[in-house]
């Protein structure tokens, strides 16, 4: 009884990690065919485990536009 529990105890990690894999490639098979609840479900995902790199990107990106308006403003005149 005792080797079955140790058995079961080092076999539940590798369990949920392929848990895991089988769930998001179901999760891009859904998104690939155009599923709205994927996309929900990744809506969800990002509010509970944001990606900390997303804010910077979001500075980067109104930077680079507030310069490209400046450009067309410039040659505008």
């Amino acid at each position: 009884m005792n080797s079955l529990y140790d058995l079961l105890l080092h076999l539940v990690p590798w369990v949920i990690v392929f848990g895991f894999i089988i769930f998001f490639f179901g999760l891009t098979t859904w998104v690939k065919k155009g599923r709205r609840s994927a996309i929900a479900l990744g809506f969800v995902l990002q509010t509970f485990l944001p990606n900390p790199n997303v804010e910077r990107r979001i500075d980067v990106v109104v930077k680079q536009e507030q310069t490209d308006e400046d450009n067309h403003n410039e040659n505008k005149s």
